[in-house]
């Protein structure tokens, strides 16, 4: 878990964490990537006497490059992700990874519903099926062997999600589904994905997550089927034409399925982000 300027919201966080009364061994490993406020005095003061906290504290070296110190330095079979403005539901984290006990890089994913001040993003749940979990890094749950695989993660990276879930779908030999609210997510100005942005300030937020795409290829690019590259640098070529604005390009495109020419078009018009804007707890979730 890395954590950064928390003080706000950092007691209810870990205490969702620690009040975990299941049967597994619950280690926490904290990066306080530089916090400026009272996140480390909270914790040093609140959690001293819990010795499954193990906090690490840099200078600030960037979220990527905090979750990769977290994983190098524990010790654990199973990983979960936790930011330090969200909620983990204790009660359904051994649903999580009873079928990660395997010898093959294994992945499972939770559902999540969203909380928020503002109504328009509060009380989400996703995605809309009730049959799955949710591609995303705070739903995932993964065993040592395909955390081997997708550590560490680019550095130039703003954020780990993509990255991790290209890697779910093209290297996890086991993809489970945990079909309960496994995290609680809060919606609010400091998300590293805001909500309620601006159109280019959107653009800039969606390219730079996109770039995963280009540099899973670039690492990956040996152990990947000539139809699982193409697949790849097409959705690459396609997250560059939305940021460019080319929503004709997109239209004609052979390589992607319709979704995603609906996703990518809707991102590259600032009408159809607007519209989609609007909408949003519609779209994405019930």
């Amino acid at each position: 878990m890395p954590i950064k300027n928390e003080s706000k919201y950092i007691i209810e966080c870990l205490l969702s964490i620690l009040s975990y009364q299941g049967p597994n061994t619950l280690e926490l490993i904290l990066v306080d990537d530089g916090s400026t406020d009272d996140t480390a005095k909270i914790i040093s003061s609140t959690f001293a006497d819990d010795s499954r906290i193990k906090v690490i504290r840099t200078d600030g070296i960037g979220k990527a490059p905090a979750y990769n110190l977290a994983y190098k330095h524990s010790s654990g079979d199973v990983f979960c992700l936790l930011g330090g403005d969200d909620l983990l539901m204790p009660e359904v984290l051994d649903a999580r990874i009873k079928d990660l006990a395997t010898d093959v890089p294994s992945v499972n994913y939770c559902q999540l519903i969203t909380f928020s001040n503002d109504k328009q993003f509060n009380e989400i749940r996703m995605p809309k099926s009730r049959h799955s979990g949710l591609e995303s890094g705070g739903c995932m749950s993964f065993n040592k062997r395909f955390g081997d695989i997708a550590f560490p993660i680019p550095s130039v990276l703003p954020n780990e999600d993509t990255w991790l879930v290209l890697c779910g779908r093209y290297f996890s030999e086991l993809t489970t589904q945990t079909c309960a609210i496994g995290l609680r997510y809060r919606i609010h100005d400091g998300n590293s994905r805001r909500r309620g942005a601006s159109f280019s300030d959107f653009q800039e937020m969606n390219w730079s997550r996109s770039k995963a795409y280009f540099y899973f290829y670039d690492h990956f690019k040996t152990k990947l089927t000539t139809s699982q590259r193409v697949k790849i640098l097409s959705t690459f070529w396609a997250a560059l034409g939305s940021y460019l604005g080319l929503s004709s390009a997109l239209i004609f495109s052979r390589n992607l399925t319709l979704k995603n020419k609906i996703k990518y078009i809707a991102h590259s018009n600032r009408i159809f982000f607007l519209i989609k804007e609007k909408f949003y707890r519609y779209l994405v979730g019930h």
